[in-house]
């Protein structure tokens, strides 16, 4: 058993959501499905994660916990020299400025325009530049996804932009 920062990350994210599911047993019998579901479906994610990052045998029999992604330290198997690329450090934080400054936007272009226009143009520019998807695949995920919180928020719901 190996404890890392991550999995001591994990333990602080479970110990939260342990509370969170334990304070939605207040709330009344409607409101209190939604926090004990999705507490409880987290708790489960998060105690996999946990134990797969601190139990060797644990992580080796569920392939999906290797860690991958954009903010994932990469490995240079190739590198055999032990030099590091130049460009390697800035690569690294590209998606993470492309992320501020798309929230960035996002906050200015709510604050001139509605919530719906904002939402569209965030969910192109982050699909377009984080995901490295074309224009018209960008366009039509952030198109389905404005019309899905249009039809949720203001038809079914009755809350107006």
């Amino acid at each position: 058993m190996k404890i890392t920062e991550r999995s001591i990350f994990s333990l602080i994210l479970i110990v939260a959501m342990l509370v969170f599911v334990i304070v939605g047993f207040n709330y009344n019998s409607q409101a209190r499905l939604f926090p004990i579901v999705v507490g409880s479906v987290t708790l489960i994610m998060l105690l996999i994660q946990f134990f797969g990052e601190t139990v060797t045998s644990f992580g080796k029999r569920f392939p999906f916990l290797t860690q991958q992604g954009m903010f994932s330290t990469p490995s240079n198997k190739d590198d055999t020299k032990g030099e590091k690329p130049a460009d390697s450090e800035n690569e690294s934080w590209l998606p993470v400025l492309v992320i501020v400054i798309s929230i960035v936007g996002f906050i200015l272009i709510l604050y001139f325009t509605n919530y719906l226009i904002a939402v569209f143009a965030f969910l192109f520019i982050v699909v377009c530049f984080i995901g490295k998807e074309g224009p018209l695949k960008a366009s039509g995920i952030a198109t389905i996804m404005t019309v899905f919180m249009y039809v949720l928020f203001d038809l079914v719901l009755n809350s107006r932009f």
